[in-house]
């Protein structure tokens, strides 16, 4: 198994498109190869998640869940998307046009902010 070079987009088993740039970080290699990415949790959300609904992503990592509560709630819901963390951050570097991509695959209705939603480490 060789992975692609350049970053590639890749359509989810539940229909939205997820952007692939780290073919050997574990979460965008499960997606590549498998189209999904946590089953379990993912039901959770398109079970609870309604058209029209507001969801706060926090810890947002690649954006799977993001993308995911973006496709369920429609141009009348809203996205906000956070993610702190370092390595974690890095898909959502504004310099490598995170917001657009996210945007780009289908999803207008997010909002991404690069912060932590507390004043102090480990809450």
């Amino acid at each position: 198994m060789t992975y692609p070079i350049t970053p590639r987009v890749v359509r989810s088993q539940l229909g939205f498109e997820v952007e692939i740039r780290d073919y050997a970080e574990h979460i965008q290699s499960y997606i590549y190869w498998l189209g999904r990415f946590e089953p379990r949790e993912s039901a959770v959300v398109r079970n609870l998640v309604q058209p029209g609904d507001c969801v706060i992503d926090a810890g947002a990592n690649l954006g799977w869940f993001t993308l995911l509560a973006s496709s369920i709630v429609g141009t009348t819901g809203k996205i906000f998307a956070f993610e702190p963390s370092g390595a974690n951050r890095r898909p959502f570097a504004p310099e490598l046009g995170a917001e657009r991509r996210i945007k780009r695959r289908g999803a207008p209705n997010c909002i991404i902010r690069q912060c932590r939603q507390s004043k102090a480490d480990g809450h």
